[in-house]
């Protein structure tokens, strides 16, 4: 599983190597390839944190495309 607040297997490490697991999962190419969420284009920091930890927004809304609910400069936009 990516983080436990993204309960998807990705792989079996006992089968395959982490690093082909992080590279090739699909679901790991989908968390990649979700742009920068509406609410953070304008953000500053938007380049570098790309919307926030995707497995907490996730876990409390159900979505990894939207902007991380815990972010505290989001409020400033």
């Amino acid at each position: 599983m990516p983080c436990r607040r993204l309960p998807f297997i990705i792989g079996n490490v006992r089968e395959t190597d982490l690093l082909t697991l992080h590279q090739n999962s699909p679901l790991m190419k989908e968390l990649r390839a979700v742009g920068i969420p509406d609410g953070c284009k304008k953000c500053k920091y938007a380049e570098l944190c790309r919307g926030g930890s995707k497995c907490l927004a996730y876990a409390k809304t159900g979505r990894f495309d939207i902007t991380d609910p815990d972010c505290f400069i989001a409020e400033k936009y």
